[in-house]
């Protein structure tokens, strides 16, 4: 009897060793991740309301205008996606973070596409759920009407060693500039610009401006001390780099009546640069005659010049 639980004994004994020792056998290893740390806190930008009236002067990249993200920006959102176009990674920021502008992420060794997107308040990232393709990602400020945004898409390249590295943003969008050059009449209360087409989405397999082009309505009122001057002048960001604009100009009284007209067609507008748009819309032949203004391309909202005011 003794001798037959003894067997039994040693029996249980190699079944259970076995049965550990092949648990953990297959039990899979962890897959090595080395650390990315992204830098975009030396972020350089522009503030003002560029006009060409103002001193412009070049300034190189490295100076002391470079400043961080979070005295300007808002929001930044980072993206990682892998060679099939599938999202890996995503991080949201606002500039109440202490570390805005500073990306920490660990991946695993291989080949990925990064997306880096920053912009003013309202500026979203959709949709940011696991399992993205590349190809319906995009940020939007939820309608046409755009404001300083700031994009940057590279390779990363993660071996068997962490990476640090500093990443600059370029600005995406464009400002158009409207210049009246002859005197405001004193029935004027609002100057309008209604510019098509203007895009809703910048997409970031491309990337490019995207979406259902739209009419961008942009109103501005003309304050009482601006009335019977000449040079009154307005700008508003655009995200419409992909197309020609075609830009209706009216002057309108307090009631809504259109006073001045013109109409500007095939107007250009490149990232980081400012379009401006000069003419007289009041003192021209009769309001049947079509009203006269000439556009130019302006250079000097580069993010590399410093405006002095």
């Amino acid at each position: 009897m003794k001798k037959n639980l003894l067997l039994l004994f040693l029996v249980l004994i190699c079944f259970f060793g076995c049965k550990k020792d092949r648990s953990s056998a297959i039990k899979p290893s962890a897959v090595k991740k080395y650390a990315v740390n992204l830098n975009v806190s030396n972020f350089e930008h522009q503030r003002a309301a560029f006009s060409l009236k103002r001193q412009i002067q070049s300034v190189k990249h490295t100076t002391s205008d470079t400043v961080g993200v979070s005295t300007y920006l808002d929001v930044l959102y980072y993206y990682v996606f892998d060679q099939g176009g599938h999202i890996v990674n995503e991080i949201a920021q606002d500039s109440t973070m202490a570390n805005f502008g500073l990306i920490s992420d660990s991946l695993q060794t291989g080949t990925y596409n990064v997306i880096l997107a920053a912009g003013k308040s309202g500026l979203g990232a959709t949709p940011g759920v696991p399992g993205l393709n590349i190809s319906q990602a995009y940020i939007s400020y939820g309608g046409i009407d755009w404001e300083d945004t700031f994009f940057e898409k590279f390779t990363l390249e993660v071996g068997t060693g962490n990476l640090d590295r500093d990443v600059t943003l370029h600005r995406i969008v464009s400002k158009l500039e409207l210049n009246i050059l002859d005197a405001i009449p004193d029935s004027v209360s609002t100057i309008n610009m209604d510019v098509w087409a203007e895009f809703p989405k910048y997409v970031f397999d491309f990337p490019n401006p995207g979406g259902t082009p739209d009419t961008l309505h942009i109103c501005t009122r003309v304050s009482t001390s601006a009335l019977g001057k000449p040079g009154f002048t307005f700008d508003k960001i655009v995200g419409n780099q992909l197309a020609l604009f075609n830009i209706t100009i009216t002057a309108r009284d307090a009631c809504n009546h259109i006073i001045a007209e013109a109409h500007v067609n095939n107007v250009q507008s490149d990232p980081n640069k400012k379009t401006v748009l000069s003419g007289k819309l009041f003192n021209n032949p009769p309001a049947s005659s079509p009203q006269s203004f000439t556009v130019k391309i302006d250079t000097a909202w580069g993010a590399t010049t410093h405006i002095s005011f």
